[in-house]
């Protein structure tokens, strides 16, 4: 696995060995997989009602976008390579990774009032609903750096 989420009695995940988003029922039945519409290795996955939130690496660069829950259609949201992702209420955190300009930022789930929460190096993201926290891991660090959240 690199991310996996669980939505309506299904778990999607990813996997380092495929550019395939795969699903299968909580029961072990109903197994697919698609691979999302030029999208490159998708490294991290949130899904809310019938959006699809995900983060690819193409070469160079990466995407992160909101597709249709089939893969198939999709927004951009924010160019970049993001390694984490989390919803919380109504905004998008996400980890970016790029040389230089690595920050945890946020955005609206429809793309808007893009912000950067956290200057430095993540590799994942989580939001904690109590006490407000956003918990971040990263290389350098021995575990967490709790962070009060803007609202």
């Amino acid at each position: 696995f690199v991310d996996f989420e669980i939505h309506e009695e299904r778990i999607y995940w990813t996997s380092w060995d495929s550019d395939d988003v795969r699903s299968i029922r909580l029961d072990g039945t109903g197994y697919f997989s698609f691979e999302p519409a030029d999208a490159g290795r998708v490294f991290a996955l949130e899904i809310l009602e019938d959006s699809l939130f995900l983060a690819d690496h193409v070469s160079l660069t990466g995407h992160l976008r909101r597709y249709a829950l089939d893969g198939q259609s999709y927004v951009d949201l924010f160019e970049g390579h993001v390694s984490g992702l989390d919803l919380f209420e109504d905004r998008l955190y996400f980890s970016n990774q790029q040389s230089g300009n690595s920050f945890i930022g946020s955005l609206l789930l429809d793309g808007g009032d893009m912000r950067v929460d956290h200057l430095g190096s993540a590799f994942q993201v989580t939001a904690v609903p109590e006490p407000s926290t956003l918990l971040i891991l990263g290389a350098s660090m021995a575990g967490y750096l709790a962070r009060k959240r803007r609202h």
